[in-house]
């Protein structure tokens, strides 16, 4: 999944100066449009969009999901995720693998209208 970022420019380095360091600069300070943003849809046009991700997650198989979210989410090692779910690790994997192309046939309608 993509998040666009809607920010200026990074800011500049401060000068060595002490008065310069403590003085914000229009680099640093944030502008009207900073939040506003292209990619950003209208929250009108959202509640007539396809599944959400989080919709998306609750249609996969309960193994599936428990999977991606632990490792997307919670991002403990394989290793652990496996213990926690009583597979092997390259069952994880396999889950994880799975899972994350479902999402992505589930949530196409909505990344390429």
């Amino acid at each position: 999944m993509r998040y666009w970022s809607c920010t200026a420019s990074p800011p500049t380095p401060p000068s060595t100066s002490s008065d310069a360091a403590r003085t914000p600069t229009a680099s640093t300070t944030p502008t009207a449009n900073t939040a506003s943003c292209s990619k950003t849809p209208h929250p009108d046009s959202m509640s007539k969009s396809p599944p959400s991700a989080r919709s998306a997650l609750a249609q996969l198989p309960e193994d599936f999901r428990a999977a991606i979210v632990l490792a997307e989410f919670a991002s403990p090692p394989y290793a652990d995720i496996a213990e926690h779910q009583g597979v092997t690790v390259a069952t994880v994997k396999t889950r994880i693998h799975r899972a994350r192309k479902q999402l992505a046939t589930l949530l196409a309608p909505a990344i390429d209208p």
